[in-house]
């Protein structure tokens, strides 16, 4: 159920982008300080999206994590698996978290690699929705307010 409705979430969100962009193409009358308030709220907004979905789709969920001992059914690889000190590591929310901020971000993983076609293709569409709300709203807002 949380895949789901954080899948409807992160759907919601890249439609509300999609919508976004047509208005600014459209020559739509909007503020600076609305541009840059929405454009963020889009990119936060993609950021926790995404990070409930990796965490309730990598390996299966929380509760078939908690449950392996090794990780051959991952979605993502963590460095954190390859430490000696750390055979019984688990990834918990926060790690997910910060894997989706680094991939809106950078638009890349950065330390955490996606290891299934489906983790592949969910950070791809996330750094598609990230990259659209950094650069063409942003930019656009800049735009405005070089021009006042």
């Amino acid at each position: 159920m949380a895949v789901a409705l954080s899948a409807v979430l992160a759907l919601g969100n890249l439609l509300g982008v999609a919508h976004l962009i047509a208005v600014l193409l459209r020559g739509g009358g909007i503020d600076a300080q609305s541009l840059f308030a929405v454009g963020a709220a889009a990119w936060v907004t993609n950021v926790v999206a995404f990070a409930v979905v990796y965490w309730e789709l990598d390996g299966d969920g929380p509760v078939a994590r908690s449950r392996r001992t090794d990780v051959s059914q991952a979605d993502f690889f963590f460095q954190q698996y390859e430490l000696p000190t750390h055979s019984r590591w688990q990834p918990r929310f926060i790690d997910y978290l910060y894997v989706s901020f680094t991939n809106a971000t950078a638009f890349s993983p950065t330390d955490t690699l996606p290891l299934r076609s489906r983790a592949k293709s969910l950070m791809a569409l996330q750094s598609f929705v990230a990259l659209v709300a950094v650069a063409v709203v942003f930019a656009r807002g800049v735009n405005i307010l070089a021009a006042s």
